[in-house]
């Protein structure tokens, strides 16, 4: 605890970086209309003398017009950051003394800098500083940082942490460790919010090392239900555009999101932390982009899941295109099968001739190595530079196309899949709604990049997978060619919904991604029953939080009876916002609805689009990454399978405070 004296200083302390704060606004405030009023003086200016100026004087004019534009929007963004931290500026201070240096130097932690002009170090240093690592990474003693100037080594001498609201301090503790369980313990218990909430003031050391990561090496990281994969993912976007703010943009950044009932969870993180949002994208919509052509519509994955679980057949088929195995067999067979298809002819071009026996030679000999897809381009730029075209050399390169790809005995993607699918004894099929089947998208995705190309996203300069236990090595291949950035990669083998996958897995994945490879392996989201009890269904071993409440409650009953005891549970969780009842696929879900509806504030949510209420019915597969102050999860005696338990894991974890079992 801390004593009197100190608590009247650190109340010093914070009276001083608000004032500041508050200075700063002020100040911001007046440079912000000056820059509206010469920006409105100048627009009057312009208009008097437009037609006097020439284009190159006009040209100038249009320039200082978009300077006050920038000023204008930097300006903002600056007094909505303070605006923002002005009620809590900071959450932990550290005391580290340099070696050399008589003296301990104080640093206060926050979301942003705090900066006074008579003050050689930050009132408040941004969480993302290199500094700042110390407060994660040491208990008391010694520790080091790294910064562009090289190593500081030195002394921990004081860790502290705050709990500041509306510009109140409510408490402040001392502690060796690296986040107090106090602080911890009371930011994980309370209520669900309908949006993710940023965590830097509980960022643990083993987190840490993965926002902090280097940005120039490939990452995959296998975290438990809980263990925070997600907001670290996020907090690391934000450290990287911080620490790489002249070279990486917030639209340099994108996500590949599992859906957009995922994507609006966690929309708030970026901007709490001072940065823009990023870009985001499902597999889904790639597939579409790109499979256009086929003439034929998508199976989203969530009909794909909710299909699975009421067709064994399905599921197996699915399972397995989701394998090793059936990865080496497709890139085995594109290989033998387009090196055998290519039967060029000769190709005429005006009074020129390149022969059949030339063009062959260039594919099966000097551009062997490549795809066919690269093998057409160079072969097409090798006829350009003969031929000697220097006029209209796009459209000439694609009627050379047009010329060149019916030399391979098949040029359809759907036909050739067939024949892939039918030498290794499956057949191709399209689902009851004539869409092509989810699970066949990748391996489509896949030759259409091999046979044909595929775009490229240029601008993505680094990329965050979530959910990685949701795709196929396929997906991989095809998103290593679309996305040539640096990536993170994250997700639990443990919430496998249509396949299963093992450590052996996680290690042919960092190959495929050339990745190094981390573990998340304590859990924070539920109490420690709850995480206990979803470990036993698949024999999981974790580090637990201990963080203690209720045992999840099993309840034994009829059809009837089990409706009416779910209504009476909910009455009595009334100081909770935010409840979920789990359930396997939609025809439950509408079952469950049906019996249910009298429920204010009930919601069926079927779809990503689908808004969620103070109480949810939701299949589980769309609840991955969310989470509820509680789960109910009703017909639990019918989850059998080894594939049933993975959705039953997956509904458990989904859950805060309570967890209530039906059978």
């Amino acid at each position: 605890m801390l004593t009197d004296n100190d608590k009247q200083e650190e109340l010093k302390y914070l009276k001083k970086v608000k004032k500041e704060i508050n200075e700063k606004i002020k100040e911001l405030d007046d440079e912000y209309y000056l820059l509206k009023r010469n920006k409105r003086d100048f627009s009057e200016h312009f208009s008097e003398d437009f037609y006097t100026m020439d284009d190159e004087e006009q040209a100038q004019e249009g320039e200082f017009f978009n300077d006050f534009d920038s000023a204008i929007e930097h300006t903002e963004k600056q007094i909505e950051r303070l605006n923002k931290i002005k009620y809590s500026p900071y959450f932990g201070r550290i005391d580290f003394k340099e070696n050399g240096n008589k003296k301990a130097v104080n640093y206060y932690i926050g979301v942003n800098n705090v900066v006074s002009k008579d003050a050689k170090v930050p009132l408040v240093c941004d969480w993302r500083a290199p500094v700042s690592s110390l407060f994660y990474d040491y208990e008391l003693g010694d520790g080091k940082y790294f910064a562009p100037d090289g190593e500081h080594c030195g002394n921990i001498q004081l860790k502290r942490q705050f709990k500041i609201k509306n510009g109140e301090m409510f408490g402040a503790f001392d502690s060796s460790l690296t986040i107090g369980d106090d602080i911890l313990k009371d930011v994980l218990s309370q209520n669900a919010s309908k949006k993710m909430q940023t965590i830097i003031s509980t960022i643990q050391r083993e987190q840490n090392k993965i926002v902090r990561f280097d940005m120039n090496k490939n990452l995959v990281v296998q975290g438990v239900a809980g263990s925070g994969k997600t907001s670290i993912a996020l907090h690391r976007i934000a450290y990287l555009l911080y620490q790489n703010r002249n070279t990486l943009k917030a639209e340099n950044v994108l996500i590949l999101s599992p859906n957009t009932l995922f994507s609006d969870y966690i929309s708030n993180v970026l901007p709490e932390l001072g940065e823009e949002n990023i870009a985001e994208m499902s597999f889904y919509d790639i597939a579409k982009n790109e499979l256009d052509f086929l003439d034929y519509g998508l199976e989203t994955r969530e009909n794909c899941l909710d299909e699975i679980t009421t067709n064994n057949k399905r599921l197996n088929e699915s399972a397995y295109k989701n394998t090793y195995d059936f990865y080496e067999s497709m890139l085995d067979f594109c290989k033998a099968y387009f090196n055998l298809s290519f039967k060029p002819k000769d190709i005429k071009f005006g009074k020129q001739k390149i022969k059949a026996e030339e063009l062959l030679n260039l594919y099966n000999n000097t551009y062997k190595s490549k795809t066919p897809a690269v093998r057409v381009e160079w072969i097409v730029d090798y006829i350009l530079d003969k031929l000697e075209i220097e006029t209209n050399v796009n459209a000439v390169a694609e009627r050379l196309k047009r010329i060149i790809y019916p030399f391979f005995a098949e040029n359809n993607i759907l036909n050739i899949y067939s024949q892939f699918l039918n030498q290794i004894g499956m057949t191709f099929e399209l689902n009851s709604k004539n869409n092509i089947k989810y699970d066949d998208l990748g391996a489509l995705l896949y030759l259409k990049n091999y046979f044909f190309g595929i775009k490229k996203l240029l601008n993505i300069k680094y990329l965050i997978i979530d959910e990685m236990q949701d795709y196929s090595y396929l997906h991989y291949e095809v998103f290593n060619n679309i996305f040539n950035c640096n990536k993170i990669v994250l997700g639990d083998i443990n919430q496998c919904i249509d396949k299963i996958m093992t450590n052996d897995d996680l290690i042919k994945l960092s190959s495929i991604l050339d990745a190094n490879f981390l573990e998340l392996n304590r859990a924070y989201r539920s109490t420690y029953e709850i995480t206990k009890f979803a470990n036993q269904i698949k024999n999981i071993d974790c580090t637990l939080t201990q963080r203690h409440g209720d045992e999840p409650k099993i309840i034994v009953a009829d059809k009837a009876g089990k409706y009416i005891g779910i209504a009476q549970e909910i009455k009595l969780l009334g100081t909770y916002d935010s409840i979920a009842i789990l359930v396997k696929n939609s025809a439950e879900a509408k079952d469950v609805y049906a019996n249910l509806c009298d429920i204010d504030e009930l919601s069926l949510c079927l779809s990503s689009n689908d808004k969620l209420g103070r109480v949810s019915i939701i299949p589980s597969y769309l609840a991955k990454g969310l989470e509820f102050d509680v789960v109910i999860i009703p017909n639990a005696d019918t989850y059998l399978s080894i594939f049933d338990k993975n959705l039953l894991y997956v509904s458990c974890t989904r859950a805060l405070h309570k967890l209530l079992i039906i059978k």
